[in-house]
């Protein structure tokens, strides 16, 4: 604008000029200067609003561009507004781009994230283009495959130069020109949109980002999509779970045997169960909209209820007495829970359960823990003692506290008799008397069942004998482990008090524990008395010491027999060859022994033949006089020791007697056993010794730590040691190669073999060495560990001489064939080779002083080598020597001795033998 008004002002000027009519050169000049100007101004000027119509063309080219997107993109957004499902939008999205674009094709491919392709969902060709359904592309593949696995768009002007595009048969599609975006929302890929040209050089990078932006409103519309039919998916699954959820509640509440009840904040009741007709006598009906304290408690109780709901959310279990319609109050427990809605309590909802039987239940369980109780403390009374009369008195006292009774009495079988016996009583009841067997306390006590009577006719039935006193009995059987005790009678003489079931089994429970105590006082009892007779049978043991005989320890046993049970007479017969003497005897009476008694020895025989004890009765003259034999031998020995028998007046032995004596003769006969083998061992022992003492050969064992425990008087002579010298040492300190006798044994020891023989040297006392032959066993204990060895030694010293004398023979023998050899197969050459040496050593004229001088050492080197057959024939005693090669000797002559040095002639004289000359040949 300015330059123009500059013009306009020069055209002004030129005006003026042209008015005033001056004249002259310079005025003409400025003139044209001026005129020149004002048309290169306008030239100008002309130039620059050509440019400004071009800009205006452009920018009404780029106007109507952005139009057009903004058309598309306005298109795009109210397609993808009006679009109820996502399969209409994909059938209607590419056909619009397809047209806005201008393309040739358009689709849309989404992800399949199961299998990691593409499957187009969307198309839109031309006429002559087929069906694309179906096709997928795995990722990574093709173009279409690269965009939607990194993520980027795609601008391929022209494929047919693109390596990375794959043509797909089965897509029916071959664009010149493909454009290619990924649909994908904050990293999340959902696709990808294609459009294709058969143009090369078609889309532009202005189309790649408006396909771009279409691509990224597709995404959130697919988004939303995708999140509203999960949305719509879980509100209907959770309304199906609602559904299910109150139709549950419905049929809970119809049928729930609690009461349950929904009220309000303002304590109106909104809904009643049926069940509350069946526990309280209301009908549902008539307690809806009412307060909720006309049916749960009084106002007071029921403000008190609430304060505490303000605290805590639920209220479980709250004993609660709550009336029925007719008055009476029913025990209930009470749970109250808040109902709540945005954080405010809008209800609550009450269950009311009707625990009259558990209160019931809860009686009979505080009573029945009262009777545990006082159970659980008479056991303990009864069991807090071991002596059997502190604990028969304990268990009538125990039993009159437990039950409240009159009269308690136990009774127990007599072993001898049968019959059942008073043994403790305790209360004001009648006499105490013995009952038979087959009495009714002895039948009960027998079939092992408990007898209630409730009334006094039905005792005196039973029990006509004991009046009219007792109202109610109870008779309970004692028995332990099998074994009937006895019975324990309670009874009850008052009216007031009649005992019942719950009675019976608490007796009978108490009744288990007395037997226990029962049994356990008996049997600490036994256990006391059998204690203290093997603590003396252990004496007795102590007493007998391994030098004494049989004769001294025989009667020792009689005497302790005749102590320790109630026999009158112990008496010990030994077997021999089938005839039965008396070895041993004692009587608990010596001035009144039972010399009269015979023991007929086919008894003593049948006891030893059948290893059992036999009882004879009667014996000898007394027909009071009984005999018990036991056998001193087992099935295993071939030839028992004899019997024991003992003898008793009006007695019997108790089975603990009989099992002592048992014991006694088990003791007994080891006893004699080790004094039988303690003999055998010592022969043995004394035969070993005196085998080795005879040896000459060394005799040596060793412990498992290889200490020597035995040297034998062999291994004395042999060694130099006394054996009081080298005991306890270790063996090795006879060996001299140490190290190679350990690995020797320990293969063998590792094999759990005894080694083979094995020469090595010892070492005498006096350090000189000797060949041995060593041979070795090991030595195992009863479990087959080794425990030490066993060696015998010969001396090989008189063998290796004898060997080495007979190896030198045969090496002179050799060494004086070699010889031999040496002289008949060597001596003549060399005599030959002299003969012509000294021959030509007396051609003067025709040798040389050279050849002479070697015709010299030839002399010489000859005489040597005969001189040293001449030796080798005299060698008597042959030295070697290493030679220089390894491992190779050679026979040492200077140092051997000669034949003629051994018998002590003088060395013969060295005599030269003049050889004639050879005859020599004609000279041609």
């Amino acid at each position: 604008m300015a330059s123009l008004r500059k013009i306009i002002e020069r055209i002004q000027e030129l005006d003026k000029r042209l008015a005033v009519g001056q004249t002259g050169s310079e005025i003409w000049r400025e003139t044209d200067r001026l005129l020149a100007d004002i048309l290169r101004d306008l030239k100008l000027q002309t130039a620059r609003e050509q440019l400004m119509a071009g800009s205006l063309r452009e920018l009404s080219r780029t106007y109507l561009l952005l139009m057009r997107e903004i058309a598309l993109l306005s298109s795009v957004s109210h397609l993808l507004e009006s679009s109820a499902t996502t399969d209409a939008l994909f059938d209607e999205l590419p056909d619009l781009l397809r047209r806005e674009f201008r393309a040739d094709s358009a689709s849309i491919m989404l992800l399949d994230e199961s299998t990691s392709t593409l499957e187009i969902v969307g198309a839109s060709l031309t006429e002559e283009s087929e069906e694309t359904s179906g096709v997928s592309i795995p990722l990574g593949e093709g173009v279409a495959g690269w965009v939607a696995r990194y993520r980027r768009p795609w601008l391929a002007r022209d494929t047919a130069h693109d390596r990375q595009f794959h043509i797909y048969p089965e897509a029916q599609v071959e664009p010149r020109s493909l454009l290619t975006v990924p649909i994908c929302r904050r990293e999340h890929l959902f696709g990808v949109l294609n459009l294709g040209s058969g143009t090369p050089q078609f889309f532009t990078q202005r189309q790649e980002q408006l396909l771009s932006m279409v691509a990224n409103l597709l995404a959130v519309t697919i988004g939303s999509a995708r999140l509203y039919e999960e949305l719509e998916s879980q509100i209907q699954l959770q309304n199906r779970e609602l559904i299910e959820v109150r139709d549950f509640l419905e049929n809970v509440i119809q049928t729930s045997d609690d009461v349950i009840v929904v009220f309000d904040r303002y304590q109106k009741i909104l809904l009643v169960s049926p069940s509350v007709e069946r526990v309280f006598g209301y009908q549902p009906q008539e307690l809806v909209d009412s307060h909720v304290t006309t049916l749960l408690t009084e106002e007071e109780d029921f403000a008190r209820l609430l304060k505490m709901l303000e605290e805590e959310e639920v209220l479980r279990d709250l004993d609660l007495t709550i009336p029925h319609r007719d008055g009476h109050g029913i025990p209930t427990a009470l749970t109250v829970s808040r109902m709540m809605h945005n954080e405010e309590v809008v209800g609550y909802l009450a269950m009311i359960r009707n625990i009259e039987r558990r209160a019931h239940l809860y009686r009979e369980l505080a009573r029945a823990n009262e009777r545990l109780r006082a159970l659980f403390e008479a056991s303990q009374q009864i069991s807090s003692t071991l002596d059997i009369n502190e604990v028969l008195g304990s268990i009538v006292q125990s039993t009159l506290s437990l039950l409240d009774a009159d009269s308690a009495i136990l009774l127990l079988f007599n072993e001898q008799s049968g019959e059942l016996e008073p043994i403790a009583k305790a209360g004001s009841g009648p006499p105490t008397e013995t009952y038979p067997t087959d009495s009714a306390l002895g039948i009960v006590a027998r079939q092992g069942k408990a007898l209630l009577l409730e009334d006094n006719r039905t005792v005196r039935q039973f029990f006509p004998e004991t009046g009219e006193r007792i109202e109610s009995k109870i008779v309970i059987p004692l028995s332990a482990q099998s074994e009937i005790l006895g019975v324990l009678d309670i009874d009850s003489l008052r009216t007031e008090r009649i005992f019942s079931q719950d009675d019976r089994n608490l007796a009978q429970s108490f009744a288990q524990q007395a037997s226990l105590a029962v049994a356990n006082a008996r049997l600490y009892g036994t256990t006391h008395i059998e204690r203290r007779r093997f603590q003396d049978l252990l004496a007795l043991s102590r007493r007998v010491t391994p030098g004494m005989t049989l004769a001294e320890v025989l009667p020792l046993y009689c005497e302790h027999v005749v102590q320790q049970t109630r026999a009158e007479t112990c008496r010990i017969y030994r077997c021999q060859d089938d005839e039965f003497s008396l070895a041993a005897q004692q009587s608990a009476e010596p001035e009144q022994e039972l010399a009269d008694v015979i023991l007929p020895e086919t008894e003593l025989a049948r006891c030893l033949r059948e290893q059992q004890p036999q009882l004879l009765e009667p014996i000898g003259t007394d027909s009071r006089c009984r005999a018990i034999c036991f056998p001193i031998g087992s099935r295993e020995q071939e030839i028992p020791f004899g019997v024991l028998v003992v003898i008793l007046r009006q007695v019997t032995l108790t089975a603990e007697e009989r099992e002592f004596l048992q014991v006694l003769v088990l003791q007994l006969l080891s006893l004699i056993n080790d004094i039988r083998l303690n003999a055998e061992v010592t022969q043995t022992k004394n035969y070993l010794e005196e085998l080795i003492a005879s040896s000459v050969d060394a005799i040596i064992s060793t412990d498992a730590k290889g200490n020597i425990d035995l040297f034998s008087r062999g291994a004395e002579q042999m060694l130099g040691y006394t054996a009081g010298e080298i005991l306890g040492h270790p063996s090795a300190v006879l060996v001299v190669d140490q190290e190679a006798l350990r690995e020797f044994l320990i293969k063998y020891l590792h094999k759990g073999e005894n080694p083979p023989p094995y020469e090595l040297q010892l070492m005498r006392k006096d350090r000189t060495t000797f060949w041995a032959s060593l041979s070795i066993s090991w030595l195992h204990d009863g479990e087959g560990r080794v425990i030490g060895s066993l060696g015998i030694s010969k001396d090989m010293t008189a063998k290796h001489k004898l060997e080495e004398e007979s190896l030198k023979a045969m090496q002179l023998a050799t060494l004086t064939q070699t010889a031999v050899t040496l002289n008949d197969r060597i001596n003549n050459p060399l005599g030959v080779i002299l003969n012509n040496a000294e021959f030509m050593q007396q051609m003067t004229g025709e040798v040389s002083r050279e050849q002479k001088r070697a015709l010299n050492t030839i002399i010489k080197q000859v005489r040597e080598i005969q001189g040293i057959i001449v030796k080798l024939k005299e060698i008597s005693e042959p030295i070697i020597k290493n030679y220089a090669l390894e491992g190779e000797t050679m026979i040492d002559l200077e140092r051997s001795e000669s034949s003629a040095k051994t018998k002590g002639s003088k060395p013969a004289k060295k005599t030269s033998r003049k050889r004639q000359p050879p005859k020599r040949g004609k000279e041609k």
